[in-house]
């Protein structure tokens, strides 16, 4: 074998080793959109998880106007994607109040935090996020760690995005001795890219760890991307690994190993594929959903039946369990037409 073949193929394995670390983000490259792929949203309408899996979208403190959430095939060029978040501003606000924020947020469990390997507790440990964004609003930009298990400590960071171009933005972030994060199913890290942040909410400083008040969610340069209609804004490529470097390629996850981690928090009969109750008894139907995965918690159920009167008696994190009185070979059609198990941080 050629002195050249082998140096490519140390360049192979250096560059797999670099992706080891686990990814902590969920639903990364943007493919998986269980509730659908494009939604409208406001304050108060449809906020929260929407369109794309563990990326959720909020407008805080009745921040104003609105836009079009939708799953996007405008990707960087060459990086292996086919999917991005986008950003749509469908109405403008050009004037904000000092408490609104506008933000895109996706909550990683803590647990996942505690026990991934990073001493969150030393400055001399660390966590490395990346991402790809682009803005048809040029200027700064803030992406903010918010510590949930310590009444809410910001760590802030800036970025700067020319418009319409695709940026690969790598943030470092050490511990900070105050920081708490607990070993359990709650939200232990959430990670916020900033839109829109009132003079009550920017008043941060960046690359550091900021109190634990409100107006340390972001700095007084980010921009108001929601200044008007003709702003989009698109993500796609998170990152969040241990240690202080992103990894060389995009960590790969196949679309079904993706579906399933995104399963723990939510999941919905696909193709609404009705499910038939079954004769348990002869006086009795039964309706039995075994979660494709065991969820987070157990889960708020939303199930449509065609007809019948059915009563849910049980839903865990392993199942869901409903039941109707109906006599054998009597309305053998009773099913649930739709359903969806909510278990989202």
């Amino acid at each position: 074998m050629s002195r050249a073949r082998d140096l490519a193929d140390l360049s192979n394995v250096i560059n797999k080793g670099a992706n080891i670390q686990p990814n902590l983000i969920i639903n990364s490259d943007m493919a998986v959109a269980q509730r659908g792929t494009s939604v409208s949203v406001s304050d108060g309408s449809n906020e929260g998880y929407q369109t794309l899996d563990r990326f959720a979208f909020y407008f805080n403190n009745s921040a104003g106007g609105a836009c079009t959430i939708s799953q996007s095939t405008t990707v960087p060029s060459g990086q292996g994607f086919s999917n991005s978040y986008k950003v749509d501003v469908t109405t403008a606000d050009t004037s904000i109040a000092a408490t609104h924020s506008i933000i895109i947020q996706h909550s990683v469990e803590a647990q996942n935090i505690r026990n991934s390997g990073w001493d969150y507790t030393s400055t001399s440990s660390y966590i490395t996020l990346s991402f790809w964004a682009r803005s048809t609003k040029a200027g700064t930009y803030n992406v903010v760690f918010r510590a949930d298990d310590v009444g809410h400590k910001y760590y802030i960071a800036e970025y700067t995005l020319v418009a319409d171009t695709w940026k690969k933005v790598t943030v470092t972030v050490s511990g900070d001795s105050s920081l708490v994060i607990n070993n359990d199913t709650g939200s232990g890290l959430d990670i916020r890219w900033n839109l829109q942040a009132g003079t009550d909410r920017n008043q941060g400083t960046a690359n550091q760890w900021n109190a634990t008040d409100a107006v340390n969610q972001g700095t007084s340069n980010q921009v108001n991307f929601f200044d008007s209609t003709s702003n989009d804004f698109y993500l796609t490529g998170v990152s969040l690994v241990v240690g202080d470097t992103a990894p060389v390629t995009h960590p790969y996850e196949s679309y079904a190993e993706n579906l399933e981690r995104c399963q723990r928090y939510f999941h919905k009969n696909i193709n609404t594929q009705a499910l038939y109750a079954y004769q348990y008894v002869s006086t009795h139907r039964f309706i039995d959903i075994q979660h494709p995965v065991e969820m987070r918690a157990t889960p708020t159920a939303t199930v449509t039946y065609n007809s019948g009167s059915f009563i849910e008696y049980q839903t865990d994190q392993k199942h869901f369990k409903a039941y109707v009185s109906a006599a054998y070979n009597s309305n053998s059609t009773l099913r649930a037409d739709n359903y969806s198990f909510d278990a989202e941080l």
